[in-house]
């Protein structure tokens, strides 16, 4: 991809109304590229992206995404990629790109997601180590969310077999802040993966989305411990 379609995708999903979502996929779809859709007529982009295009809080975030995405190496996988992660398309709204830092091959491998509290016992700790470094010993690569608790468990447990992080914030966001050391240990021996555009603050809102992802790249789901109205 070049830069300057990676730029135009990167503005058209930051756009109000547009995301990388449906939305996203339909122009891209219609015009053949990110920078023929970014040219589109109002009327058919909307009206409240056609008055963002261009404006200089959305370059902005362009420039220092591209940075961000420079710095940590970090590729962008279109959905028409071979190495986009098939199975993300049996959902209902796959994103239409992916960011990802780390080990692509690790998609290729079966993977089951083992998921649970922040708030977790320390008997609770002891079974997700005891399940991902399991699942890890067995070529299994495990996914979790990165969050403290039993997602944190899991990931280092794994982290020699293979593991998967998934982000509800930007590729360059390390969320919570206490795992931003795991973070770096999982995109050098493991992957992350993110849907957000860089920069993006883990807003509550992305955490059910994120979980969608979890689920949907995983061959089965294991909740561990978490309470009855969790998001787990």
């Amino acid at each position: 991809m070049s830069g300057s379609e990676l730029a135009a995708l990167l503005q058209l999903c930051l756009l109000p109304g547009i995301g990388n979502g449906p939305r996203l996929r339909e122009l891209l779809r219609r015009h053949g590229s990110a920078e023929a859709a970014l040219n589109a007529p109002a009327a058919e982009l909307g009206e409240e992206a056609a008055l963002a295009r261009g404006s200089t809080p959305i370059l902005g975030r362009v420039r220092a995404s591209m940075n961000a995405l420079r710095r940590l190496d970090v590729q962008v996988l279109h959905e028409s990629d071979p190495r986009y992660p098939g199975r993300l398309m049996h959902l209902e709204d796959p994103p239409p790109f992916l960011f990802a830092r780390g080990r692509l091959e690790l998609l290729a491998r079966p993977a089951v997601a083992v998921v649970g509290s922040r708030n977790s016992t320390e008997y609770g700790e002891s079974v997700a180590r005891m399940l991902a470094g399991g699942l890890a010993n067995a070529g299994v690569v495990v996914v979790s969310g990165l969050a403290r608790g039993i997602d944190t468990c899991a990931h280092v447990a794994a982290l020699e077999g293979g593991t998967i992080a998934v982000l509800a914030s930007g590729i360059d966001v390390a969320y919570p802040r206490r795992n931003a050391a795991l973070y770096e240990r999982i995109a050098r021996v493991g992957l992350v993966l993110s849907e957000a555009p860089p920069g993006t603050p883990a807003f509550p809102h992305l955490f059910p989305r994120r979980n969608r992802l979890i689920a949907a790249l995983a061959l089965g789901v294991v909740v561990v411990e978490a309470a009855v109205k969790s998001g787990a």
